[in-house]
């Protein structure tokens, strides 16, 4: 069946680089790609294939059936986080760059998100997997306000080197990588934490004292001390040491895997 057929039939949702989607049911949607036998797509449709031989973890969407250019998913009818967040700024219309925030969320709000999030990349680690891609866009949430991480075509196993990163939320290495320089690196503890970092400025909004000033809410404290103590998380998983010294927050202070410990016990 062509993507002609499913858009004649079913109310488009949306659409992106890789795939579009119809709504199925009121818990079903379809997704397909946008170019017939997209390699992204069918990366995608293994990954779900792989994470279905283990107990489903509550921050992944969850896939039903998949074929060949056909992936029948949870609906979630919340969005996404980008829209989500796009609803408190105003952004400048020619560059997109925000020009200002509308208040918060609630702080228990952001700090489940956090948990949520940090929970699902942790769990992809130890599975021996990258997401790759954690940003808004990528995010999903249900009818709840939970969180649900989506969008696996660009998910490998951990030591994939990776092809190419989405700015702010993907970093090219510098002379402290040595031959990695000018690289993303390779997908794993570190780009994970980067990814997850990068992030804590959209899930706790900028609060405007005056034209051209910013400052963060008090959220911030207690949301970097979750994102810590899941980072770490992702670190034993991929090291198998149970006392926090596995973490992988490479460039930090020994004082901060030190902390890192601490917050794990």
């Amino acid at each position: 069946m062509t993507r002609l057929y499913w858009q004649e039939k079913y109310r488009l949702l949306g659409w992106g680089d890789l795939g579009v989607i119809f709504e199925i049911s009121d818990a079903i949607v379809l997704k397909c790609p946008t170019t017939k036998d997209d390699q992204r797509f069918e990366n995608e449709n293994r990954i779900f294939d792989r994470l279905e031989r283990h107990p489903p973890c509550p921050h992944i969407v969850y896939s039903f059936i998949r074929l060949p250019n056909l992936n029948f998913m949870q609906h979630l009818p919340g969005g996404n986080l980008e829209t989500r967040l796009r609803t408190r700024q105003r952004r400048d219309p020619s560059t997109e760059q925000v020009l200002e925030v509308f208040g918060t969320e609630a702080e228990p709000l952001i700090l489940r998100w956090m948990k949520e999030l940090t929970s699902a990349a942790a769990w992809l680690e130890s599975l021996e997997l990258a997401h790759g891609d954690l940003r808004p866009p990528n995010i999903l949430l249900d009818a709840q306000d939970h969180l649900k991480l989506a969008d696996f075509d660009n998910t490998r196993a951990v030591g994939t080197e990776v092809d190419v990163g989405t700015a702010p939320y993907a970093r090219v290495l510098g002379d402290e990588a040595g031959e990695l320089q000018g690289t993303f690196g390779f997908l794993g503890p570190r780009t994970e934490q980067f990814h997850t970092m990068t992030l804590r400025p959209h899930y706790i909004p900028f609060e405007f004292t005056r034209p051209g000033q910013v400052q963060y809410c008090t959220a911030t404290a207690t949301a970097r001390k979750c994102l810590v103590m899941n980072s770490c998380k992702m670190a034993r998983a991929e090291t198998g040491n149970g006392n926090g010294s596995g973490c992988t927050h490479r460039g930090l202070s020994m004082r901060h895997r030190a902390r890192c410990t601490r917050n794990m016990t």
